[in-house]
Parts: structure tokens; C-alpha cells; sequence
């Protein structure tokens, strides 16, 4: 851009009246400024599949076709994008970090985009699992011993060092790298296990916690990872990596903030207008996979009301909502030519989490005042689409009428919904007689400080971690998932056999049933329900909205309809 301004402003001097009376000096003046902008070339140009196979049905002396946007509409941001903490954790952040962020597995098939192989190793070195890439050769052989970095070992609580059950070696395909040019490393893998181990308030850690070391050969292509303890759910570590080279010196717990920094996804975010709701994120034209995203330009933006979506969708600014539905939004949706609708339940749910310092006989008189169905009907601000979790308990708070001080309530109160579920709730205490306050505290700090010292007798928030890690103890006194501190050598048991893969899911429902039975400790107020609205111009995996993946989850074979 600079070169061509600079000539044609060259030109234009050269036409006026002024050129000959300056001379030779403004004429060098100029020629050294092309110079400088020449010395000074942009990164090189990396190759768009799909842009070359476009243009290769055209002359070359065609313009480029206009970049094509999708755009979609999404429930406002109210936090940040770190998917691996509780604080920013919700449906949308995840299928975000899926179309930016690298991962090992997609479910439980290994990413052959970003790895050439995967082996799982016994405490002998025997081979008990591999998968490999199928449209390579096998991957290198481990280098030598002289080429090994050993990382620090996790921190423990034992002087001896732990013992390696399993290993886990990931080989890193070559090309794979982030979209500022960075190989994706070891140190990636590393950056990502230390973050979620050392910091409260993480989302679903166990696994990274049984983790003893991870080190790195082959210029950091090949990562092997250490278990001091079995975790059969190993291949769902190490997904959304982070890229270390520029996040390692942030605070883990603001560092995504406002965006991602860099990709290794199919898409790179561009831009974050948080005063506008609106995310854009760019094909990632340094993605090296063997499917590149099939527009160039992916738009978010924030439904904030009724109206705001029915204009959009009329006006075919958006081709696709995602959003939690209100009073009357099915039908308003459903009203605008050529949509479709559907009702969808996720994986989050609204809940109140008793503290473990408040004891087990006020956790049921607490238990014992909520009301599910109004505080889901006030919370969400609807009385259709709730899918509400019965109880049958009448009030019996003799105990927290005489707790002589108020019931603490801790909420995050950049969620609105769980703010307006705990206010509800300090409201049901007040008919009760019962004095109740909201402390709010963000969800790291409830976490850190408010959780473990007793601070809040129970905290509101919507959750999506899974069901064990809501009981897994602490590890060096930093909560993971865990809302309520309740850590118990049995439980503890029981936790490590399930993780380990000795007791079935089944089994471990009917373990927490019966102990959230006992302790109240967890209360299900209501699951998250999604409206989902089909608009016009997508070409998706069906032309029927039923038929389709839940959410965003297809989002990346979506198409402009030509």
C-alpha cells in the first residue's frame, strides 16, 4: 500500500508547476522513499487453497472474487474466551475455541491435522494403544536420550518421586503451526498442563492433575507425557492447546480476555467490538489441514433482543442463531419467511452448590427453600422452553434461622442469569424469615479465596464440567472444578477408580446420586435450553434444521448458498 500511494503521489508532482523549481531534491526525496518501502516487504505470501482454486477457473487477468461472510447470531459475551476456566466456560466459548484452537482429539479420534501418531505406553514401555495417521508413513522414532528435555515435574506433596503408570507420546505433525508462522511444540503441551494445574477455578482437570511430567524430543515435535495415577480419559487432555510463545508471561486468568492472540485452528479471530457484539474471525490462510474453512470471513454477533434478531434474520444480516430463547422468540423467529426452529438442550445447567464449612444440616435446610421452577422462571426471564429439575422438599430452616448471620450467597456477576437466580434465591430466604446476602466475587476469586475458606455458605453459577470433577479433591489446596470443597477419603476412592477407568459412568451416576442425596451439596435448578433458527443462505448438512448437529457444532461444512 505504501509503495503505490508513494508513486502516484510522484506522478501527480511531476505534473504540476513546482517540479522544476525544487529540482533534483524532492525527485531524490521521493525515489529514496520508494526505496525504503521496497527494502521493507510485507511476510511472505502464503498459498489459499481455496482462493487458487477459485481463481483457476477464471483469466488471469480476472479481479479476485469478494470475500464471502457467514454471519451468526450468539448469546451476548459476558466473560472472556479462556475455554479452560470456569469463569469464561459456556457452550459458544467452546465451539469458538474449536474452530481457532488445536486439538489432540476430536472426541476420541485422534487429530490427524495436528498429529502424525499417538502411542499409549505402559509402566514397562509396552504398546497398548496406537493410532496413526493414515495418509502418512509411520512417524520418526523417538530421538536419543541426548535429545530429551525433561520439564520440571508437577508439584506433590511426597519427597519421593511418583511412580509412571502410563505414557502417552504425541508426534506433532511438522507443518503444523500457528497462524503467526510459530511451530505448534512441546511447549505448548507444557504451557497448557502447568496453567490448569497451578491456577483454581479450571475446568475438568483431573486428568492433567494425574500428570507427573512431560518432556519433549525431536526439536519439540515429539511430547511424551508421564501419569502417576491411570486416566482412561486420556485422549480428552491437551485439546484446545494455547500458544505458549505468547501467552507464558500473562496471568493465565485474564490472558484471553479479549480475544486469541494467535490460531492453529481453521480460523484466526480478528476482532473482538465488544461494544457492538460483534466477534469476526478470518480464514486462517497459514492452516496446513486438509480441510480449510469454506468461507473467508465467520461473523458473531450478539442477539441482545427479540426485535434486534427478527430484523437481522429479515434482512438476511444473519443466516444462523444460536441463543437462549425467550418469553416469545420461538414464534417471533418463527414467523420470518423461510426459518426454521428448534428447541436443543446442552450440556450446562443452573445450579446452587451448598459449601462443605456450612454443615450438612443447614446445606438441607438451604436445600430445602429452593424452588426450582421460580427461580428458572426468573432467572431466564421465560416460563416456555425451561426444562426445570422437580423437587419435592418443603421448608425446614429451623437451623438457618438461628445461624446468627446472614446466609452468604456467591454468584459471578457478570452472569446475568445466575445473578438474578441468587438474588431469587436470597428473595425465598427472606419469606422464610431468613436473612441472606450475595457476595459477589468473580468466579476466580470465589475459587481461590471465598470457596475454600468458608466465605460463602453456597454459590449460583451455570455449569458444564463433567459430574466426577464436581467432588474431585483439591490437589495442593487449589480447587479445580470443584464448587463446594467437599473432599472425602471415600469419595476420593472412588473418584481415582472412576478416572482410572475401573468403575462405569453408570455407576458413578448412582455414586453421586446417593451422595448429593445425603450431603446436599449440589442442586440442579434447571438444564440449559437453546433456541436454534435456520435463516436463508447456508448450505448445511441437511436441509432440514432437525436433522442437523446440535449448536455450531457443524459450523465448519457449513457453505454460502450461491
Amino acid at each position: 500500500m505504501a509503495t503505490t500511494s508513494s508513486r502516484l503521489w510522484l506522478m501527480k508532482f511531476l505534473r504540476t508547476g513546482l517540479a522544476p523549481r525544487w529540482g533534483a531534491l524532492v525527485l531524490l526525496g521521493a525515489i529514496s522513499l520508494l526505496a525504503g518501502c521496497a527494502a521493507s516487504p510485507g511476510p511472505a505470501p502464503v498459498e489459499d487453497p481455496i482462493a487458487t482454486e477459485t481463481m483457476a477457473t477464471t483469466s488471469m487477468t480476472s479481479p479476485r472474487k469478494q470475500s464471502k461472510e457467514l454471519s451468526v447470531g450468539i448469546d451476548p459475551v459476558h466473560g472472556g474466551f479462556n475455554p479452560h476456566l470456569l469463569q469464561d466456560d459456556t457452550q459458544f466459548i467452546q465451539e469458538l475455541a474449536g474452530l481457532v484452537l488445536p486439538s489432540s482429539f476430536i472426541g476420541q479420534t485422534m487429530n490427524e491435522d495436528l498429529l502424525l501418531k499417538v502411542e499409549e505406553l505402559d509402566a514397562a514401555g509396552n504398546k497398548i494403544y496406537e493410532s496413526v495417521q493414515t495418509s502418512t508413513a509411520p512417524a520418526e522414532p523417538i530421538q536419543t536420550a541426548s535429545d530429551t528435555t525433561v520439564v520440571t515435574s508437577a508439584p506433590t506433596d511426597e519427597d519421593e518421586k511418583p511412580q509412571v503408570v502410563r505414557t502417552v507420546r504425541y508426534h506433532i505433525a511438522p507443518e503444523a503451526q500457528w497462524s503467526d508462522g510459530t511451530p505448534i511444540t512441546a511447549a505448548d503441551y507444557q504451557y497448557l498442563w502447568t496453567s490448569i494445574i497451578n491456577n483454581p477455578g479450571t475446568v475438568n482437570p483431573a486428568g492433567y492433575r494425574a500428570i507427573t511430567q512431560i518432556r519433549s524430543t525431536g526439536g519439540g515435535k515429539v511430547v511424551e507425557v508421564d501419569f502417576s495415577s491411570r486416566y482412561a480419559n486420556w485422549r480428552g487432555l491437551f485439546n484446545n492447546l494455547l500458544p505458549s510463545h505468547l501467552l507464558r508471561s500473562e496471568d493465565f486468568i485474564t490472558v484471553l480476555k479479549s480475544g486469541f492472540p494467535a490460531s492453529a485452528g481453521i480460523f484466526t479471530m480478528r476482532d473482538y467490538d465488544r461494544n457492538r457484539g460483534m466477534i469476526t474471525l478470518n480464514r486462517n490462510d497459514r492452516f496446513w489441514g486438509k480441510e480449510p474453512a469454506r468461507v473467508e470471513i465467520l461473523t458473531f454477533r450478539e442477539i441482545r433482543s427479540v426485535a434486534q434478531g427478527v430484523e437481522l434474520l429479515e434482512n438476511g444480516q444473519i443466516s444462523f442463531m444460536d441463543v437462549n430463547p425467550q418469553e416469545t422468540s420461538a414464534q417471533a423467529f418463527g414467523l420470518v419467511p423461510d426459518t426454521q426452529t428448534r428447541v436443543e438442550t446442552d450440556n450446562y445447567a443452573l445450579e446452587v452448590i451448598a459449601n462443605v464449612h456450612l454443615s450438612q444440616q443447614l446445606r438441607k435446610e438451604l436445600r430445602s427453600v429452593i424452588d426450582p421452577k421460580l427461580m428458572a422462571q426468573v432467572a431466564y426471564g421465560r416460563r416456555t422452553d425451561l426444562e426445570v429439575v422437580d423437587k419435592e422438599d418443603k421448608p425446614q430452616v429451623e437451623g438457618l434461622k438461628k445461624l446468627g448471620r446472614p446466609v452468604r450467597i456467591g454468584v459471578d456477576p457478570t452472569d446475568p442469569v445466575a445473578s438474578m437466580a441468587a438474588t431469587t434465591l436470597v428473595n425465598l430466604l427472606a419469606a422464610q424469615d431468613i436473612d441472606a446476602a450475595i457476595i459477589n466475587s468473580d468466579t476466580h476469586d470465589l475459587s481461590r479465596n471465598q470457596i475454600p475458606t468458608g466465605k460463602v455458605d453456597a454459590v449460583v453459577a451455570i455449569n458444564g464440567v463433567d459430574v466426577a470433577e464436581n467432588y474431585a479433591c483439591p490437589k495442593l489446596s487449589v480447587l479445580g472444578s470443584n464448587r463446594s470443597g467437599y473432599c472425602e477419603t471415600e469419595s476420593e476412592e472412588f473418584l481415582n477408580s472412576y478416572f482410572a477407568g475401573d468403575k462405569t459412568r453408570e455407576e458413578l451416576q448412582q455414586w453421586v446420586t446417593k451422595l448429593e442425596q445425603e450431603e446436599a451439596l449440589r442442586t440442579v435448578i434447571a438444564n440449559n435450553v437453546r433456541l436454534e433458527v435456520l435463516g436463508s443462505g447456508i448450505d448445511g448438512p441437511d436441509e432440514n434444521l432437525s436433522a442437523w448437529p446440535q449448536g455450531l457444532s457443524s459450523l465448519n461444512t457449513w457453505r454460502i448458498h450461491e
